[in-house]
């Protein structure tokens, strides 16, 4: 059986979850963000390559950041931390200075307060 649940959504593991985890280290390895910033700017910046994906695969409206993107409103969350990004940014530090990175992306705390 390979299928994960996470709170109450049920994916596949190796072609959703992994698949997905690889999508992000390859994106969050980019040298646009290898610098600190807000939860903002990092969904943001994920969103523009979920929408770039969107429409390279020729679907629409799969990914909410690639909505928020492309109608330019922000995406907050709880914590990256407790999501995939963050347990993506966690594992992905040798991987990024394998592919030429600094390591990882992090989050500024006070921006988020103002965020």
């Amino acid at each position: 059986n390979d299928l994960v649940r996470i709170y109450d959504v049920v994916i596949p593991y190796s072609d959703g979850l992994m698949a997905t985890d690889e999508l992000l280290r390859e994106i969050l390895c980019r040298p646009e963000f290898q610098k600190e910033m807000g939860t903002t700017e990092l969904h943001y910046k994920i969103g523009k390559y979920a929408a770039e994906w969107e429409r390279k695969h020729k679907l629409k409206d799969v990914s909410v950041m690639a909505a928020a993107y492309r109608a330019g409103v922000p995406c907050f969350t709880s914590s990256p931390g407790d999501s995939t990004i963050g347990m993506v940014q966690g594992r992905c530090g040798s991987v990024c200075q394998q592919r030429g990175g600094r390591g990882i992306t992090r989050q500024q705390t006070p921006r988020e307060s103002l965020d």
